[in-house]
C-alpha cells in the first residue's frame, strides 16, 4: 500500500537581496577623556647593546671519575685594552673491567688546557697577542688478542 504513495519535494522559495542605502556617521564626538588635545610625539629610542656577563664557569662530574671543568673571564682593562683568560679540564680516572679476563684496569685520560689573549685597539688597527698551553695524559693498556 505504501508503494503507491507519491513523494513530493516541498517548494523552495528563491532568496531575494534588497539593496540598502549606506548610512554615514556625521555627528561630532569631542574627546572628553583627555585634558589637552595634543598630538603624540614621535618615539626615537637610543639603540644600546646590553652588557654581557664577563665570564662563566662550568663544572661537571660523572661516573668512572669523568670530570668536565671550564673557566673563562674577560677583563676590560680600559676602553681599548682587553684581556681574556681561559682554562679547561676534561678527564677520566676510573677502574674498568676488561672483557677478556675480567681484570680491573685503572684507566686514566686527562686533557688540560689554558690560554690568555690580549687585545689593544688602535684607531685603525687591532693588536692581538695570545698564548695557549695544553697537556694530554693517558695510560695505555696493551690487549693480547
Amino acid at each position: 500500500m505504501d508503494a503507491s504513495k507519491v513523494n513530493v519535494l516541498p517548494i523552495v522559495e528563491e532568496f531575494t537581496v534588497s539593496k540598502k542605502e549606506i548610512e554615514y556617521a556625521n555627528g561630532l564626538f569631542p574627546i572628553t577623556s583627555f585634558d589637552a588635545n595634543v598630538p603624540m610625539q614621535a618615539f626615537v629610542p637610543q639603540m644600546q647593546q646590553t652588557n654581557a656577563k664577563c665570564g662563566y664557569a662550568r663544572l661537571g662530574y660523572g661516573n668512572y671519575g669523568n670530570l668536565d671543568a671550564k673557566l673563562n673571564y674577560l677583563f676590560n682593562l680600559s676602553k681599548n685594552d682587553r684581556l681574556g683568560v681561559a682554562a679547561s679540564v676534561d678527564g677520566m680516572n676510573g677502574k674498568l673491567k676488561l672483557p677478556d679476563n675480567g681484570e680491573k684496569w685503572k684507566s686514566r685520560f686527562y686533557r688540560i688546557t689554558a690560554g690568555a689573549e690580549y687585545m689593544h685597539q688602535f684607531s685603525r688597527l687591532d693588536l692581538n697577542v695570545s698564548g695557549h698551553w695544553g697537556m694530554s695524559r693517558f695510560n695505555y693498556k696493551k690487549f693480547n688478542l
